[in-house]
């Protein structure tokens, strides 16, 4: 299945809701779907099998989003 998901947040970041977002990119990838997460400009790469990034463009107001 082909999954489009959009993180709320800066994806990743050690911390609660992307931890949460983490776990199901993983789970969702061992199961063999195919993942999409749109997300802000800040945070860390993953990679997982079957998952693509794809961050906004940076603007001024998207630094330190959450913090």
């Amino acid at each position: 299945m082909n999954i489009l998901l959009l993180a709320p947040q800066p994806f990743f970041q050690e911390r609660g809701t992307p931890i949460a977002v983490d776990l199901l990119v993983k789970e969702l990838s061992l199961a063999g779907h195919i993942i999409d997460c749109l997300t802000f400009p800040e945070g860390e790469d993953k990679v997982y099998k079957n998952f693509t990034l794809y961050r906004l463009p940076k603007h001024f107001w998207s630094k330190n989003i959450g913090l």
